[in-house]
This record gives C-alpha cells, structure tokens and sequence, in this order.
C-alpha cells in the first residue's frame, strides 16, 4: 500500500494463512507497517526478501484460494 523496504517475511510457499495473517513488515518512513492477507489460502509465492525495495501495488505475495481456483496478489 506504500513504497519502502521489506524488513520481514513473516510467510513461505506452502503455508496457510487466513485473511487478516501479517505477510510481511514493511519500513517506510522510518516506521514498521505490516501487510496482511486479503483472504484464506495457500501461500503460492514470495515475491520479495528482506532489504528489496517496494512501491505501491506490487505484487509481493500470491496466496491461492483453493475454495475458489483463484491467485490473489497482495
């Protein structure tokens, strides 16, 4: 939600998360902000690793919902 570095990644492939879980912790702005799942799934993917930079909008994470065969970017 706002560009920064990724201090943080609380999630591997694989692993459950419910909607609301932290993903990772961002620092921006010399502050910690943490980005949650949108929803309930598997973890499919981690796009980024502690010290990547960040911008708004980037995908950083793709949580599958296997109720509904979607990818959900976060």
């Amino acid at each position: 939600s706002m560009p920064g570095s990724v201090w943080k990644v609380l999630v591997t492939p694989g692993q459950a998360v419910r909607k609301g879980d932290v993903l990772i912790i961002e620092e921006s702005m010399k502050m910690e902000f943490s980005q949650l799942a949108p929803c309930d799934g598997i973890v499919a993917a981690v796009l980024v690793k502690p010290g990547d930079e960040v911008f708004t909008g980037q995908l950083i994470v793709g949580i599958t919902n296997e109720s509904e065969s979607v990818v959900t970017a976060v």
